[in-house]
């Protein structure tokens, strides 16, 4: 007993604190933007995306069914790629004078695509930005149920909600557009009266009117391309109006700007690393698979293995006379002497095939279109992350601009799902 009362208790060893990245990202925001790769890559939302784009490509197609012009999808494709180049390039050089003229040469987009297309804007391009907000309000609202709620809703039920509220999800991205249009219209109505002599001095007195409404339709214009992801999220979310949305993304973008930025920025460094891994893998598979499927042949049988380029047409020769490019006889004979002495043509005539290899031209668009068919996964996911994370930084901005808690979500009655 006495041995035991003089033994001393050990103190206890002190241990080096661990210091976790939950304890130095508690209580920040910005840290659960990083979700939004995750969350795109959910089957539901990538089927989402990929349907919405076989249905948009064959929409935008249609135009060439009474039009010799270029499909009308490839116009606004080659458009919005210039203005988003020249857009990137301003913002990376510090040039705000180019970015706002950027932003306005976005912002026409839909001016120059009514003078180059007047009937395909809207017979399919209406069609188009109605599939493009439908299936973006179902992803949207299933980005946020499973961002605030930590519910897995199914793909067909986000549908539903999004037919439910496709009214509002429609006017929210056309509304602001539609204003800068008719305050166009009338700037245009107005300027008639220049064209009157005497009566020109009337618009001129008032020119700081014509002024003022042009300073509007601009500053109507940046903030629908600055804010325009968190629209359709606007109406995902809070079960709102065309209205309301709007005046909560144009609020939020004026009054936390900074923050807008900075989130923005977050977000488009987490979708240039999805795109470059994405693009780097099907960009890998479809080049190894093409080399290697043309290592023991000629070029050009290996010609069907290249993708057709977008405006090239693959001609499919019916004249009985044989062509060079997709005959046998090229097959075999590739680089040969085409100086032969006449007496011989006829025996060369001989050994040449009666016809026409006429599948070559139709072998290569089946290539094409698989080929396509692996990169339109890669149009699907940027689709889906792009709706997921506009979601996430509407939720974020809700929560700096209006102090409500990103765990809370409008969701509708039973009757109305």
């Amino acid at each position: 007993m006495g041995e035991h009362a003089s033994e001393t208790t050990p103190e206890p060893v002190a241990r080096e604190a661990r210091v976790l990245l939950g304890d130095l990202t508690s209580g920040l925001l910005w840290p659960s933007l990083l979700r939004a790769a995750p969350l795109s890559l959910r089957t539901g939302r990538l089927m989402l995306a990929l349907g919405a784009w076989i249905l948009i490509l064959l929409l935008g197609n249609l135009n060439t069914f009474w039009s010799d012009k270029p499909a009308f999808i490839d116009a606004f494709f080659e458009l919005a790629q210039r203005s988003l180049g020249r857009l990137g390039a301003s913002v990376f050089s510090l040039d705000a004078a180019g970015f706002v003229a950027s932003a306005i040469e976005l912002g026409s987009i839909p001016r120059v695509l009514v003078e180059q297309y007047p009937v395909s804007t809207f017979v399919l391009g209406i069609p188009i930005i109605a599939v493009w907000v439908r299936v973006g309000g179902a992803i949207s609202r299933s980005a946020a149920e499973e961002f605030s709620l930590g519910r897995v809703l199914p793909w067909n039920d986000a549908m539903r909600f999004s037919l439910r509220t496709w009214p509002a999800l429609l006017g929210a991205v056309l509304a602001p557009l539609a204003v800068v249009a008719a305050l166009a219209l009338l700037l245009a109505i107005g300027g008639f009266f220049f064209a009157i002599p005497a009566v020109h001095l009337l618009p001129s007195l008032i020119y700081p009117v014509f002024l003022l409404l042009g300073a509007v339709s601009v500053i109507i214009s940046i903030l629908w391309i600055i804010g325009h992801p968190m629209l359709v999220p606007g109406v995902a979310c809070e079960g709102a109006d065309a209205l309301d949305s709007i005046q909560r993304t144009f609020a939020y973008v004026l009054t936390r700007p900074a923050r807008f930025v900075l989130y923005s920025a977050i977000l488009i460094i987490q979708g240039a690393i999805v795109y470059g891994l994405a693009a780097g893998f099907i960009g890998g598979v479809t080049s190894f698979t093409a080399s290697s499927a043309g290592a023991f042949i000629s070029d050009t049988p290996r010609e069907i293995l290249s993708p057709i380029a977008p405006g090239e047409s693959v001609s499919i020769q019916l004249d009985p006379t044989p062509s060079p490019q997709i005959t046998l006889a090229s097959f075999a004979q590739d680089g040969a002497d085409a100086e032969a002495p006449e007496a011989e043509a006829p025996e060369a005539a001989d050994t040449k095939p009666s016809g026409p290899i006429i599948t070559h031209g139709w072998s290569r668009r089946i290539v094409s279109f698989w080929t396509g068919a692996l990169e339109l996964l890669l149009g699907a996911l940027l689709t889906s992350f792009y709706f997921t994370a506009s979601t996430l930084l509407y939720l974020l901005m809700r929560r700096i601009c209006d102090g409500q808690d990103t765990a809370e979500l409008w969701t509708p009655a039973p009757d109305q799902t």
